[in-house]
């Protein structure tokens, strides 16, 4: 990400300049119970903007994440219900095979769209952007 809109030690959001969409990179390692409370309101608030702004897709990279608890599964689902709810979609990628895995076993795979990256949502025909 070359130009964040909103940087915070746990994540930086940069709107896209060539397209209706953003990227949320996650800089913390953890998506658990000790950042949850502290991260929530900061990053749905972040979304809101982004989508207020024009954004119609949000990637969520998880590049860095390498441990997700239901903490960190319900900060995914609260986002995921405010993008919808703003008629936008919620992408995420740089799923690790562990947090695919994790997935795959809360039956979560069925409720997110994932991508390798943001390339890949981009030409995604189910992405509005595309």
């Amino acid at each position: 990400m070359s130009e964040a809109a909103a940087t915070d030690a746990l994540f930086a959001a940069a709107p896209w300049h060539d397209a209706p969409g953003a990227t949320i990179e996650m800089r913390a390692k953890y998506l658990n119970y000790d950042v949850a409370d502290e991260l929530k309101p900061l990053l749905l608030d972040a979304a809101r903007r982004l989508v207020a702004d024009g954004a119609r897709t949000l990637v969520l990279d998880l590049s860095h994440v390498s441990v997700v608890d239901s903490c960190g599964v319900g900060l995914m689902i609260g986002l995921q219900s405010q993008v919808r709810d703003s008629r936008s979609s919620l992408w995420l990628v740089g799923v690790s095979s562990f947090l695919q895995k994790i997935f795959r076993m809360m039956h979560l795979d069925k409720h997110f769209q994932v991508a390798a990256g943001e390339e890949e949502v981009r030409q995604s025909p189910s992405s509005p952007v595309a």
